[in-house]
């Protein structure tokens, strides 16, 4: 288990910016940098998921910035939220821990058996 917390934006000053292909795929491709699958295919099919769970009616996806207004005391934040990753023990990473394998050949189990990092959450 890992935890951070990370600020959050005022929600009365936050202001959206529409992000471009570019921005999407560099995006994706951060995204999907520790995964097993991260070719040009994966990226595609993550920008394909994120329009249809994020995106407004056109597919339109935005990225929030912080501005600041007297609510966050002109700072663009307000609060904090906690991102997490955990990793779930299975046979499989249970069987690298046992012969004391490398961290990032368990790592990289656990990345194919489905665990989200912080980067992601």
């Amino acid at each position: 288990l890992a935890q951070r917390l990370v600020r959050r934006l005022c929600k009365a000053c936050r202001v959206a910016q529409a992000l471009d292909e570019a921005q999407l795929d560099e995006l994706a491709e951060q995204y999907l940098a520790s995964t097993p699958d991260s070719g040009s295919s994966a990226r595609e099919q993550q920008v394909a998921r994120w329009r249809g769970q994020y995106g407004d009616a056109a597919g339109q996806l935005v990225r929030w910035r912080a501005v600041g207004c007297a609510q966050c005391e002109h700072d663009g934040y307000h609060g904090r939220l906690g991102i997490h990753e955990l990793m779930l023990s299975d046979d499989t990473i249970r069987q690298h821990i046992r012969h004391r394998a490398p961290a990032n050949e368990i790592r990289h189990s656990a990345l194919a058996a489905g665990m989200r990092t912080l980067r992601q959450d």
